[in-house]
């Protein structure tokens, strides 16, 4: 079986024997009374790489989030999130905060909505914060901060991204080594050459660099206050050493051999969208190892599942925008540019005969694909 599912985009393993041995793998005391040199390490590394002051590990982005909404929780503030947030900050952000603070839903992107409400807000002295996805798997699109960070600095508010899936992948456009995804990896930051003390990162380096591992990452004020007021640190274990190790050799790796790895994942992901040839009008337009091909109808998305998998290829189907269903196939270094290209194949197969117009239900789906 072909799997497409796995977003290890970089194929960075860390089998046992790539890494230093440890003594414990866990010292049974919370981050609060001792932080390993491992940790401090990962926090020193990852604040260069994304071009941040400073970082703070945790287990998971969801302990992370978690201590960062209980900080923001007790401020003056007026929380929005972007509809296509990830889920675990939409979670939290609804079960933490909505008994106590307004929360609402923003247009995707839309700064000029934003800047509206945050006016508003801000007159009635509330601070606005606001988070969002670095890159959003649903649209395809990198999160522009530069429209965003003059609002904020004008109304005093923060901006938390989830840069899970730009770190790792996305990087300084301006290196002349960069390639598709620009050079070095740092993310969305780096990306948008960006360093302004209203963004904070909240970031899993499970998927490029393959490290089960959480990082916040912003000013030194800001990811210091946080830190003191953690309550996971207090009543949660820390990431093992074991995962902090491998998060270490991920970035070794992205050192040595970064931007040839992200070379590599480039020429196959445009290799997939050249196979697909005319398919390309029904996906979004992004070269993120993420592809995504959206249909109008739940029953035809069950049916490309159904018939990828009768000819042994994996991959991953949901919903999209809320109106129509998806079917996603994620790259990675690892696939053979044949099993791409018989991927492809099987997808223009399936679409070969289909009279899509009869099976659009909503005009809107037009628009979205255009």
């Amino acid at each position: 079986m072909l799997d497409f599912t796995s977003s290890l985009y970089l194929d960075m393993q860390h089998p046992a024997h790539s890494l230093p041995d440890w003594n414990h793998l866990t010292t049974g005391k919370p981050s609060r009374l001792f932080e390993s040199s491992f940790a401090r390490s990962l926090n020193q590394r990852v604040a260069i790489l994304t071009g941040t002051e400073a970082t703070l590990t945790g287990t998971t982005t969801f302990h992370l989030y978690w201590d960062m909404i209980a900080w923001l929780g007790k401020m003056n503030i007026q929380v929005y999130f972007d509809e296509f947030a990830y889920p675990i900050s939409t979670w939290l952000i609804n079960s933490s905060l909505r008994h106590r603070k307004s929360v609402i839903k923003m247009p995707h992107h839309d700064v000029t909505a934003f800047t509206c409400l945050a006016k508003a807000m801000y007159k009635k002295g509330h601070i606005p914060v606001l988070f969002a996805d670095g890159y959003c798997p649903l649209s395809g699109q990198i999160f522009p901060a530069n429209e965003f960070i003059p609002v904020l600095e004008r109304y005093n508010g923060l901006l938390i991204l989830d840069d899970t899936q730009g770190i790792g992948i996305f990087g300084n456009q301006s290196h002349a080594q960069s390639s598709r995804y620009g050079s070095g990896g740092g993310g969305i930051l780096r990306w948008q050459n960006i360093n302004s003390p209203r963004v904070v990162l909240i970031s899993s380096l499970a998927k490029a660099f393959g490290a089960p591992v959480a990082t916040l990452s912003g000013s030194l004020s800001i990811v210091d206050a946080i830190a003191n007021a953690s309550l996971s640190a207090i009543h949660c274990s820390p990431a093992s050493n074991a995962h902090l190790l491998a998060a270490l050799h991920a970035l070794d790796l992205n050192d040595a051999m970064g931007n040839q790895l992200r070379r590599k994942l480039a020429s196959r992901v445009t290799y997939f969208r050249q196979c697909l040839g005319s398919i390309r009008k029904f996906m979004l337009e992004t070269y993120h190892p993420f592809q995504t091909i959206i249909l109008p109808s739940q029953s035809l998305s069950y049916r490309l599942i159904s018939f990828l998998k009768k000819y042994g290829i994996d991959c991953i189907h949901h919903r999209y925008m809320n109106k129509y269903t998806a079917v996603s196939m994620i790259i990675q270094i690892s696939h053979r540019f044949q099993d791409i290209l018989y991927l492809a194949r099987m997808i223009n197969r399936f679409f070969d005969g289909l009279n899509l117009h009869e099976e659009r239900s909503h005009h809107e789906y037009d628009a979205i694909i255009a």
